[in-house]
């Protein structure tokens, strides 16, 4: 359960979170040293036509702003690519089936064709976390060619927005091998896991998802919190490192940059929903800093889609 716990927690950017005075994807950022508004999004980092809901609303939100910043700049991505690729390179010397016993491997190939209709000797000398990214495709309903992130951040380039990364790249990129894609040994267990456990996170994804369609962040919490559960989970202070490395120090790194920028010029910042909750999230942390922040509550009109603001 609790490597479980962990795999959902990677896949969702979430960390042990608890509940807030008032919640919102959206917040509207103001300073009584200057007449600048500036917005704070929690975004997701996923291609489901759900979480696309708002985008009409946040696209007018995107143009109010002289800036638009996400957590790296995504057109300098391309070193990260690299060392994804080294990090999931091709090894002919150690193929999945010398990697997993018989068993284990016998299990991954009957649920990788159960879910994919394809067969995993075709994926033999990839590494685990390649057949983990295409089992995590199948967890999301209809998909955009983009995802939420990377359609935002597109936005506000072609309508010629200054563009910022808020965390260091090398930090971010370091940070997102080590627990994100992680080492041989770490994606191997975390496939099993993701094999094992996948219509329950599947199952549990979905239930995410809608909250997050709903702009129902405390509910969100809510169905998370209810995850981590669990004693296991509370006695192993491993977990509570990576909660910390993941959220709780990049936190404070992007509050940082938010409040630097946001003195000189009015900003839309998006970034992973997971930074928006529990304790030392940067909408606190920016207001430690003197800022004032509102919660902006989004509302769906039906004919046709977009999004409407009630404050």
């Amino acid at each position: 359960m609790k490597k479980l716990v962990i795999l959902f927690i990677l896949i969702f950017s979430y960390s042990n979170v608890a509940s807030q005075d008032s919640t919102s994807l959206l917040w509207k950022i103001t300073s009584p040293e200057n007449d600048l508004v500036s917005y704070l999004y929690g975004t997701i980092h996923v291609r489901d036509k759900r979480v696309f809901e708002f985008v009409d609303f946040l696209k007018v939100k995107i143009l109010s702003c002289d800036a638009y910043a996400s957590e790296i700049l995504l057109d300098d991505t391309s070193n990260l690519r690299n060392k994804i690729d080294f990090y999931t390179a091709v090894d002919s010397t150690k193929g999945l089936s010398k990697i997993y016993t018989n068993e284990e491997y016998n299990r991954i190939a009957l649920r990788y064709n159960e879910i994919l209709g394809s067969d995993l000797k075709k994926m033999e000398y990839v590494k685990p976390h390649v057949v983990s990214a295409f089992l995590i495709g199948k967890l999301f309903r209809q998909k955009n060619k983009e995802i939420l992130d990377s359609y935002l951040y597109n936005f506000a380039k072609d309508n010629g927005r200054k563009l910022y990364g808020l965390e260091n790249l090398e930090e971010h990129n370091n940070t997102y091998l080590e627990y994100y894609v992680g080492n041989d040994s770490m994606q191997a267990a975390r496939l099993l896991i993701l094999i094992d456990n996948f219509y329950l996170i599947r199952k549990q994804t979905d239930k995410m998802l809608n909250y997050y369609k709903d702009n129902s962040l405390d509910s969100m919490i809510v169905s998370f919190n209810d995850n981590l559960e669990n004693k296991n989970i509370q006695e192993n202070s491993d977990i509570i490192e990576i909660f910390d490395v993941i959220t709780v120090e990049r936190n404070k790194k992007i509050a940082m940059s938010i409040s630097i920028i946001i003195v000189n010029e009015s900003l839309f910042c998006a970034i992973g929903v997971g930074h928006l909750v529990g304790e030392g999230n940067v909408v606190e942390l920016l207001r430690e800093k003197g800022f004032i922040l509102e919660p902006i509550q989004l509302k769906i009109n039906k004919k046709p889609k977009k999004a409407q603001e009630s404050e």
